[in-house]
């Protein structure tokens, strides 16, 4: 109902809904109004707190061995406190790359206070919860084999549950596994929504039709791709913000330096779905210069897409190590010739 999925055409849609204590997955047909639930499966033993926690058990390992091995469960305030901590934590690496977690006085230990102070990235999370998320991802391939059904079959996936908006779960649904994922409606609330929607339909109540805005095409940079025996590719697309995110919307991912001591870091922005850049809509560029001269190869290069309302994406880059940061505004409604733009420029670049 949230998503709108009352318009007269036959659609088969798969719901992915991880909630904050189960996980549920449904394959449902759509057609003239009626909805009919095709398959599905699900875990009542694992959703968003199962992952808050993962990472809560991370947090602890932060803690003197004294300290952590205070976890008895019969320190109700020392849990609590940790597993707000970490609930913050989980929902600021959806955008963020890395979180500073700090609790002052969380317990004691030999009659001085503990100080909590950890740095927690998105990788270290992603390696946390990888296992359970793959228990969700088979069921997902379970309920398409139950049904005798492709992805590509599928007409969009919907996300539902708060937890859904972890990174690590779109990359996977949209790539690995071929889904055509949207998330226009607030995955937090789009049950309670529907559930509103639903109780004015009965009551008799008029519709009006909600209008929310989105990001129309995939937004993202041009990068370079190394693979053992050496192959290089220097026109990957990485793709930063995925096309239907609602917007204003953010996002940060991390990329790496190619060279000992790189210097600078040019950041080419494109807009489109194709996996080449060059084949996408070039709309600006900039150049992260005066890096340290002793910048080692694989140093941290973060990039973060700040979508506003008004259409203008603010695009930072960020080498961690000295704290060097620019960032460049760009319209993503620019218009056309802006391909050959970027042509030009790296002909320019590879010519004698």
């Amino acid at each position: 109902m949230a998503y709108g999925c009352r318009e007269d055409r036959r659609e088969k849609i798969l719901v992915y809904d991880f909630g904050g204590g189960t996980f549920d997955v449904s394959l449902i047909d759509v057609e003239e109004g009626v909805i009919e639930v095709v398959a599905s499966d699900g875990d009542t033993r694992l959703g968003g707190d199962d992952l808050d926690r993962l990472l809560q058990d991370l947090l602890y390992a932060h803690l003197p061995a004294g300290a952590a091995g205070a976890r008895s469960g019969k320190d109700l305030r020392l849990e609590a406190r940790l597993k707000n901590a970490a609930e913050a934590a989980k929902i600021r690496l959806s955008t963020e790359t890395r979180v500073q977690v700090k609790e002052a006085f969380l317990t004691s230990l030999k009659g001085k206070p503990v100080n909590l102070e950890a740095q927690v990235s998105r990788g270290e999370f992603e390696d946390r919860i990888r296992a359970a998320l793959d228990r969700t991802f088979d069921l997902v391939k379970g309920v398409l084999k139950t049904a005798k059904l492709k992805a590509s079959e599928v007409s969009k996936l919907l996300l539902v549950g708060g937890s859904t908006y972890i990174p690590l779960i779109f990359d996977t649904l949209s790539g690995k596994l071929g889904f055509e994922v949207h998330r226009e409606v607030d995955p937090t609330y789009c049950v309670a929504i529907g559930a509103a929607i639903q109780g004015a339909i009965i009551s008799g109540e008029h519709l009006d039709t909600i209008l929310v805005d989105v990001n129309p095409h995939c937004l993202g940079i041009r990068c370079l791709t190394i693979r053992p025996g050496g192959w290089e590719n220097d026109d990957h697309y990485s793709v930063i913000l995925n096309r239907n995110t609602p917007i204003p919307s953010s996002m940060t991912r991390t990329y790496y330096t190619a060279e000992e001591g790189q210097r600078e870091a040019e950041i080419e922005v494109y807009q489109g779905e194709e996996l080449t850049a060059s084949k996408n809509t070039f709309i600006g560029s900039f150049v992260l210069d005066d890096l340290p001269p002793d910048l080692p190869l694989g140093s941290e290069i973060e990039v973060s897409f700040e979508y506003n309302l008004n259409g203008i994406v603010e695009v930072s880059a960020l080498e961690r190590s000295s704290g060097r940061r620019k960032k460049l505004e760009v319209d993503v409604n620019r218009g056309a010739g802006t391909k050959q733009e970027a042509a030009a420029r790296r002909s320019r670049k590879s010519g004698p």
